[in-house]
C-alpha cells in the first residue's frame, strides 16, 4: 500500500481522489455540488484531517475524517484509485490507517471497486458491523397536519436560554442509543449533552434558527424539543427530542409538527432531516407527520469493540441525533 502521507503534501491529488469517492457513494438524486461543499469544508482544515496512500510518488488513495472524538476516528471517506482495489487491498489500507492514526470507530460503506460481498467480509473480519442513515423531507405540496389544542398551546420557540434545559433533556433522551455514540464528544454524558446541544444553538451544523425551533415545558423542565438550523439550500431539523418519561404524549408530534409550521411561515417549503435506520419510533413519527424518505439509507460500518449498543437497541424515545449532513466528509 506503500507510505501514509499528509493530505497537504499533494493538496490536489488529495481533492481528486477525495471527489472521486463522493461522487462514487453518491446516490442519482444526490447533488454532487452539495457534496463537494462539505468536502471543501473538511479539506480546508488546518491541517486537513485525513491521510493519502503514497506510492510510486504520487497519491494512490485518501481517507478524509472528522475531528478525532472521544472514541477515535469517524472516517468519512475511504477510497483506492482503480487498479489498486482489492479486498486485500482495502484490508491492509485499514490496518494501516488504524496503526497510524489510532482507534477508528466508524469507516463508510460503498467500497470502491468492491462487490457487497467482498465488502462485506472485509469489514466483519476487522470487526465492524452495518447500519445506515436516511434523510426524510417534508413535501413542499403538503399541508401541516393539525394538532391537538390543549398541546399546542404549551408549544413555544426556543430562546437561546433554554441551552442548559436543552442539554438535560438531550441527555435523557439519547441515553442508551446508538445515535449517542454517532455524535459522542465526551465520555461523560452531562458534558457531552452541553457541548451537543451548543454546537446547534452555536451554529456547527448551520446557523441555528431559533423561530423555527420548538419546545414545551412541564414545570420549568423542558420535556420535548425540535431544534432547526439552516443549511446552504434547506432547513435541517437537527434534533427532535422526547423525555423517556414522557413518552406516549404526543410531544415529540408536536413539537415537529410546531417546527414544521414556524419554517413554512418563514419561507422554507419543505425542511429535511436525518434519522438511523433502525430507529423505528422515529421513524413511524416522520412518517405519520408527512415526511417522506428523500435520500440514502446510507452504507456505513461501526466499530463493534468500541460502540457497545446496535442501532436497533435502545430506541425508547424519540431522538433524530444532531444533523448528519455536514458532520462526516462524505456521509
Amino acid at each position: 500500500m506503500g507510505d501514509l502521507a499528509p493530505l497537504d503534501r499533494d493538496p490536489a491529488a488529495a481533492r481528486r481522489l477525495a471527489r472521486e469517492a463522493v461522487l462514487a457513494r453518491a446516490l442519482p438524486t444526490e447533488d454532487p455540488q452539495e457534496l463537494f461543499r462539505n468536502l471543501d469544508e473538511a479539506l480546508a482544515s488546518d491541517p486537513p484531517p485525513g491521510r493519502l496512500w503514497w506510492a510510486d510518488g504520487r497519491g494512490i488513495g485518501v481517507a478524509v475524517w472528522q475531528p478525532a472524538g472521544t472514541l477515535g476516528l469517524g472516517v468519512g471517506l475511504l477510497y483506492l484509485e482503480a487498479g489498486r482495489r482489492s479486498p486485500a487491498a482495502y484490508r491492509a489500507a485499514i490496518v494501516r490507517l488504524r496503526d497510524a492514526v489510532g482507534p477508528i470507530v466508524f469507516l463508510p460503506g460503498g467500497l470502491a471497486g468492491l462487490s457487497a460481498d467482498e465488502e462485506s467480509a472485509v469489514m466483519t473480519g476487522l470487526g465492524f458491523a452495518p447500519f445506515g442513515r436516511m434523510e426524510m423531507r417534508f413535501p413542499a405540496d403538503l399541508e401541516v397536519a393539525p394538532d391537538d389544542e390543549r398541546i399546542v398551546a404549551s408549544v413555544r420557540a426556543v430562546r437561546l436560554a433554554d441551552e442548559s434545559a436543552l442539554a438535560r433533556l438531550h441527555g435523557a433522551a439519547y441515553d442508551g442509543q446508538f445515535d449517542r455514540f454517532l455524535f459522542l464528544t465526551d465520555p461523560d454524558p452531562v458534558r457531552d449533552a452541553v457541548t451537543q446541544i451548543r454546537d446547534i444553538l452555536g451554529g456547527t451544523y448551520g446557523p441555528f434558527l431559533p423561530g423555527g425551533s420548538t419546545i414545551v415545558e412541564d414545570g420549568g423542565r423542558a420535556v420535548a424539543a425540535c431544534l432547526a438550523v439552516q443549511r446552504p439550500s434547506t432547513v435541517l431539523i437537527a434534533d427532535v427530542m422526547v423525555d423517556p418519561a414522557y413518552q406516549g404524549r404526543r410531544l415529540g408530534r408536536s413539537v415537529l409538527l410546531g417546527s414544521v409550521r414556524a419554517i413554512r411561515a418563514s419561507g422554507e417549503r419543505s425542511p429535511v432531516l436525518n434519522v438511523t435506520l433502525g430507529n423505528a419510533p422515529a421513524v413511524r413519527l416522520y412518517e405519520s407527520v408527512g415526511f417522506r424518505r428523500s435520500l440514502g439509507p446510507s452504507s456505513e460500518w461501526y466499530n463493534t469493540a468500541i460502540v457497545p449498543v446496535a442501532p436497533g437497541d435502545g430506541y425508547a424515545s424519540t431522538a433524530v441525533g444532531p444533523a448528519s449532513s455536514g458532520s462526516r466528509p462524505g456521509a
